[in-house]
């Protein structure tokens, strides 16, 4: 990855939008020495990067005491870098991540040429938890259109999980249009508001107001401890649960960390306990989590409003498993391929 992080790094404009966001402790030597000498190129060079250019400036004027071994191993990555050529994102994920090694229907997947794929950035803390940098692109542009154009005559559950559908944009009108779609045609819908602080800044509020329309309408909810007071503008778990019991209808969970998650169901609450690990990276545990728990209701053609605690105990058990697994792997990707041999344990009954 460290020549995409290079070439990206390339753009001027990128360089100076995420490179506080860098854990430069974790690059390799020459790589860590590249990004920080571009920022004195930039300083003099108000252009994105021509790494011919930049490679004899690096050799002949920045560090031209570098014995000539050192400059062979720097010449070669600005050799990987000048024929690098940009593979379109959203194809490489459809057609290599997606359809030939999670087997996943794209027939409804929209590839834009006018608009880049939204990037998120994801930097690691020492307990595995993450911080998030966007970079929007073509998700915005989701058109009613295009969503109308969609049948849903086979399918059981709509997720609303999009973190970005709740800012300005096309999306946000196609978000809507779903929703209503789904109450129209009895759909089961399941909601997570994915809250990045980061994204809505001092939107927040509109956050909120949104947020409450769409966990209103749900028969299934997935809620963080943050995102649930944040919600509810309660100061305690115990406050905001209580919030949600008296004002969505339906089956809500807030996941609790390594303490497993709190199940709303019928006017109570209840903790279901997770399983011990050594969290490496979270990314996607809470993807997981929702995913593990949609996957049974669908497999089972189950309606959430008339299952009792037994059936989401069973239910919420193999999910608050699936998100913990998750964490034991870097990034998402590698745990769902390790995950999806283990779908066989995912059954409520």
């Amino acid at each position: 990855m460290s020549i995409e992080l290079l070439h990206i790094l390339g753009k001027r404009d990128n360089y100076f939008r995420f490179f506080k966001y860098i854990k430069t402790d974790v690059l390799p030597k020459e790589v860590l020495t590249i990004v920080k000498d571009l920022e004195d190129y930039y300083k003099v060079i108000e252009k994105d990067i021509d790494w011919g250019e930049f490679s004899s400036w690096f050799c002949l004027v920045k560090h031209s005491t570098y014995k000539p071994d050192q400059l062979d191993t720097y010449q070669n990555i600005f050799l990987k870098l000048e024929e690098y050529e940009d593979t379109p994102v959203a194809e490489s994920i459809v057609e290599k991540l997606i359809m030939s090694e999670f087997k996943v229907d794209t027939k409804h997947v929209h590839l834009d040429p006018n608009h880049f794929t939204t990037f998120a950035f994801v930097s690691l803390m020492l307990d595995g938890e993450r911080d998030f940098v966007f970079n929007r692109g073509a998700d915005a542009q989701l058109t009613v259109e295009e969503v109308a154009a969609i049948d849903l005559t086979e399918t059981h559950i709509i997720h609303f999980g999009s973190a970005t559908a709740f800012l300005d944009g096309p999306l946000n009108a196609a978000y809507y249009f779903l929703l209503e779609s789904a109450k129209n045609q009895g759909k089961t819908i399941s909601s997570d508001p994915n809250y990045r602080h980061l994204l809505f800044g001092d939107k927040q509020e509109s956050f909120i107001k949104q947020s409450w329309i769409y966990l209103k309408q749900a028969h299934f909810t997935k809620l963080s401890d943050e995102e649930a007071m944040l919600i509810t503008g309660k100061t305690t778990l115990e406050a905001a649960a209580a919030d949600l019991l008296a004002n969505i209808p339906g089956v809500f969970t807030i996941t609790l960390g390594k303490d497993g998650t709190l199940l709303g169901l019928h006017g109570k609450t209840y903790i279901i306990p997770s399983i011990q690990i050594k969290p490496t990276d979270t990314t996607g545990a809470g993807d997981a989590f929702v995913g593990a728990v949609l996957y049974q209701l669908d497999d089972a053609s189950l309606n959430p409003a008339e299952l009792g605690f037994e059936d989401w105990n069973k239910i919420i058990q193999n999910a608050n498993k699936a998100g913990a697994r998750t964490c034991e792997y870097m990034g998402a990707m590698e745990a769902f391929m390790t995950l999806k041999n283990a779908t066989n344990q995912f059954h409520a009954r």
